[in-house]
C-alpha cells in the first residue's frame, strides 16, 4: 500500500462518516436556524455549572452566541452556516478529487499522479483543521 492508496482510503471513510455527519447535521441548522436560539444557548450556559459566576462573566459567556448570529439577533445566521458546509466541502473535495484521480490513473505521468492535480501535504493537513475548527465551533 503506498501514501496515495492510504490517503484514499482515509478520504472516503472519512467523507462518508467524520465529514458527512458534521455536514448533514450542518445542513439541518442552515435549513432551520430556529433550531438554535439564543435564548437556548444562555440557558445552556447557566446549566454547565456556571453558578458562582458574576453577572460580567455570564454576559461574557452569552456573547458567545454571536459567533453564529448578529449581536441581539434571537436566533442563529443561515448564511453563516452555509459558509461553514462550502468551506468544508471546498477543503474535502479538493483532497478527494486528488486521491481519486491519482489512484485510478496511476500511469497519467512518470510520478503517477496527473500534473493538475497536485496537492501538498498542507492540503490534508487543512482538512483536519478545517472539520475540527467546524466541530468545535459547533460542539
Amino acid at each position: 500500500m503506498t501514501a496515495q492508496d492510504g490517503w484514499q482510503r482515509w478520504c472516503d471513510r472519512f467523507d462518508k462518516s467524520h465529514s458527512g455527519v458534521i455536514r448533514r447535521s450542518l445542513n439541518g441548522l442552515a435549513s432551520n436556524p430556529r433550531m438554535a436560539s439564543r435564548d437556548w444557548y444562555e440557558q445552556e450556559i447557566r446549566q454547565r455549572g456556571h453558578q458562582g459566576r458574576d453577572t460580567w462573566e455570564l454576559a461574557e459567556l452569552d456573547a458567545g452566541f454571536d459567533i453564529f448570529a448578529a449581536p441581539g439577533q434571537p436566533f442563529i445566521d443561515a448564511g453563516s452556516v452555509k459558509q461553514d458546509i462550502t468551506t468544508l466541502d471546498a477543503v474535502i473535495s479538493r483532497v478527494n478529487t486528488y486521491t481519486s484521480k491519482t489512484i485510478a490513473h496511476r500511469d497519467d505521468t512518470l510520478h503517477g499522479a496527473p500534473a493538475d492535480l497536485a496537492v501538498t501535504w498542507a492540503e490534508p493537513d487543512a482538512v483536519l483543521d478545517a472539520v475540527g475548527n467546524i466541530y468545535r465551533k459547533y460542539q
